[in-house]
């Protein structure tokens, strides 16, 4: 079994990855997915898993071992489709259309279990594009909350709670809400939520989880 180390990033900043032998990624400090790759005496990709980004840490280079071309770009067609696909439902969203924005989630939540977690960090990098666009914010989290498959509990938990303690309120709240939709079906979120209650300082926030909590 051989573990392989790979980064996807931004379109607009490429990351040049290493095909053969070890090698190190440089660019600007942005938002990077670390995927680790396992792969068999053969070749075969026997399992994927998403290790968590650089976000609240902003590194700037990367090692990468002996990283297979062809399995990287596997992952970042992936990351691209899934990424591509969030913005066109994104873009159908309406203000007073609940029925249609409910269809949407559920397409989006369906498309996360689908593909596990390139969907989830091209979700997490929506999240980061359309922050200020509370609408499209609050339905993407409601979106994560609201997959079911178990193997992404973790990093769809993971996700939430860092969005629980975005700057913004709004952003903060809808974050909580999503946390609270999911703790319906995840121990995991429900601890989250006691620790967030707890260091919530926003009232209103901190009565949002405790009423999920009970």
């Amino acid at each position: 079994m051989t573990n392989n180390f790979i980064a996807w990033a931004t379109p607009s900043i490429p990351e040049k990855l290493a095909i053969n032998g070890p090698g190190i990624v440089e660019r600007p400090a942005a938002e990077k997915f670390y995927f680790l790759g396992q792969t068999n005496a053969t070749g075969q990709v026997e399992a994927l898993m998403l290790l968590g980004s650089n976000a609240a840490h902003a590194a700037t280079t990367l090692g990468s071992s002996a990283t297979n071309g062809l399995y990287a770009g596997i992952i970042m067609r992936q990351c691209e489709r899934a990424g591509a696909f969030f913005g066109d439902e994104l873009h159908k969203l309406e203000w007073e259309g609940d029925n249609a924005n409910a269809e949407i989630i559920n397409r989006i939540s369906d498309a996360i279990d689908l593909v596990g977690e390139p969907a989830l960090a091209a979700a997490c990098r929506e999240l980061l594009s359309h922050s200020g666009y509370r609408l499209k914010a609050e339905k993407l989290l409601q979106a994560i909350s609201a997959a079911k498959d178990d193997s992404t509990e973790s990093y769809r938990a993971g996700i939430l709670e860092r969005f629980c303690q975005a700057s913004d309120p709004q952003l903060r709240y809808s974050a909580v809400d999503a946390l609270g939709n999911m703790s319906s079906h995840s121990s995991l979120a429900k601890e989250l939520l006691k620790n967030i209650r707890t260091a919530e300082t926003n009232i209103q926030i901190a009565r949002l989880a405790d009423l999920y909590i009970r």
